[in-house]
């Protein structure tokens, strides 16, 4: 039997958010670590489900010696639709040399994770690059912040996360779609609400955060390799469930497992919905602008519509 399908759908905000209203200087808790800002701003592991996931796609990239911190500098608060090419050409056109650069995107969208760190040809070339670049705006409206890379740590992918390296990051991050093992979660809204014995900060977050692992230990049995970032579930009940989040399974036949177990079925008294993910003119926009190649690849296997670049999303 056919499984269901719709549109990959989700955020299309071209312009990335600060993280702080108060500091724009640091990046947030948990960005360099294994833990994670949870519910009300205390931090915590994962639960023992997201924590097996997260570490088994962990790729850690190494230190920086003395004399690279020198010269490493990191951007903060890019747009998020940005690419990595872009975001290059603006040091370039400084005259600036970057010998090294990690650049972040998430699998389900490749939009980048507001952060750019580049160590430059010499220590000179960092503070040329602070005085010219550190608070312009060549992303948009919002100015993006420059500074000195102070943190010397083993960074983490993480399970949603991948390093743009070259061609073959994109197509990997991909794969699920092209071998037919990445599935939309749509859910009825208002979606679960969880109990707190004290009010948290950001109830948002905290909401997404217990979503998040509700989902994780309710697919596990079916193989999860990745789980894309949590849709708002709250707000006005609608007619359909609303759409909460991608997932890529380990294999095809764990994808249409799940769909055949869970797909339009209740969890915690919620509906949800399962089906395939298809892409849509919006992500397959931003394939192209990543890499045209995997764009076109995809276009000629029937997995991507034709795209009108100059369209605004």
């Amino acid at each position: 039997m056919a499984l269901p399908r719709f549109s990959s759908l989700g955020r299309s905000s071209f312009l990335s958010r600060p993280w702080s209203s108060s500091s724009s200087s640091s990046p947030p808790a948990g960005f360099f670590s294994q833990k994670s800002t949870h519910g009300g701003g205390t931090t915590r592991a994962f639960t023992s489900c997201s924590r097996r996931l997260f570490e088994a796609q962990a790729t850690p990239l190494g230190t920086l010696s003395e004399e690279e911190m020198a010269r490493s500098i990191i951007v903060l608060k890019i747009n998020r639709r940005a690419t990595k090419k872009e975001v290059e050409d603006v040091f370039r056109k400084e005259g600036l040399e970057i010998t090294k650069s990690q650049f972040r995107l998430d699998r389900f969208t490749l939009h980048n994770d507001t952060y750019f760190h580049a160590t430059l040809a010499t220590p000179d070339q960092a503070k040329t690059a602070i005085e010219k670049l550190d608070k312009t705006s060549p992303f948009g409206p919002l100015h993006i912040v420059v500074q000195i890379r102070k943190h010397n740590t083993v960074e983490y992918g993480g399970d949603r996360w991948i390093y743009h390296e070259n061609r073959d990051s994109i197509v990997k991050a991909l794969l699920a779609i092209k071998e037919d093992r990445r599935v939309q979660i749509c859910v009825k809204t208002p979606a679960w609400e969880p109990h707190f014995e004290e009010r948290p900060k950001s109830l948002n977050a905290a909401r997404k955060n217990y979503a998040r692992d509700l989902l994780l230990k309710t697919f596990d049995r079916f193989g999860v390799e990745a789980l894309g970032g949590i849709g708002n579930n709250s707000g006005q009940m609608l007619l359909d469930p609303k759409f909460l989040c991608h997932v890529d399974f380990k294999t095809k036949q764990g994808a249409e497992d799940a769909i055949q177990s869970l797909h339009n079925t209740e969890l915690e008294g919620k509906l949800i919905w399962l089906k395939k993910t298809v892409l849509n003119e919006l992500r397959a926009q931003q394939i192209g602008r990543v890499d045209m190649s995997v764009l076109e690849e995809f276009q000629a296997l029937g997995l991507a519509p034709p795209v009108d670049f100059e369209k605004k999303f």
